[in-house]
């Protein structure tokens, strides 16, 4: 409980900080700002993210001057942006941006996120424009040390077998996990429901809010983990 009470709190403050950024890059910076063109209504990587230093998409919590990060190898908490045209002002003279920013912490600085030659499971594809692939000078290491993955796929509410442990198998996201739908844009954390309405308990309960057969975005564990590194999610729609 202590743990997750202070990844809310230090997620918060780095999500505001995110987001204060992106307001002014993308306000006052013209190679940015074109980038949103390339926006549609689905739910994706923010284009032009990757042109942000990754000392300022790293967080140090403990010290005395943690964000931009003054040594981003040694940060635990990190931050992306995933971003649509949201659809209820798609056809307006401004358009609108739904704006979602997501919050990492590894737990440790040494842990690596879908390290090569891992793959996604099955289905899932990595989300484009959302960890670092532009600075060369940027050593490889930092895009598994430094960059969680998000990944997409279809989302799954899972079958029940009473005869198998865990009784409820198919779940994607798994259990637990945090995970956004491309569509809806719904933001929800993962539970193992049983369908009490059926006596069989033939189904998991599926997610109120997502689209059936919608994909969804999530991120999977660091090495060497079962848990994911995706700790908070702050949405909001921007005109910029």
């Amino acid at each position: 409980w202590t743990r997750q009470a202070t990844d809310a709190n230090v997620s918060r403050t780095v999500a505001q900080n995110a987001l204060n950024l992106i307001k002014d890059r993308y306000s006052t910076c013209v190679s940015l700002h074109n980038q949103l063109a390339s926006i549609n209504t689905t739910l994706q990587g923010l284009p032009g993210l990757t042109l942000i230093p990754i000392a300022e998409r790293t967080y140090q919590f403990g010290t005395s001057n943690p964000f931009p990060a003054s040594n981003p190898q040694s940060a635990t908490y990190y931050w992306t942006a995933l971003a649509r045209l949201s659809p209820a002002q798609a056809t307006t003279i401004s358009p609108a941006y739904d704006v979602y920013i997501v919050v990492f912490h590894s737990g440790e600085a040494p842990q690596t996120f879908y390290n090569a030659p891992n793959t996604p499971p099955s289905g899932f594809t990595e989300v484009p424009g959302v960890r670092d692939t532009v600075d060369p000078a940027i050593p490889a290491l930092y895009r598994y040390v430094l960059e969680p993955t998000l990944i997409t796929g279809a989302y799954n509410a899972g079958t029940y077998d009473k005869t198998l442990d865990p009784p409820i198998s198919g779940m994607v996201p798994p259990n637990g996990f945090t995970s956004i739908g491309v569509v809806s844009g719904t933001t929800f954390r993962q539970v193992a429901g049983l369908d009490v309405n059926t006596p069989a308990n033939s189904k998991a309960q599926a997610r109120p809010g997502i689209v059936s057969g919608e994909n969804i975005i999530y991120a999977p564990p660091a090495d060497g983990t079962n848990a994911s590194p995706l700790v908070y999610v702050y949405q909001t729609t921007l005109t910029f």
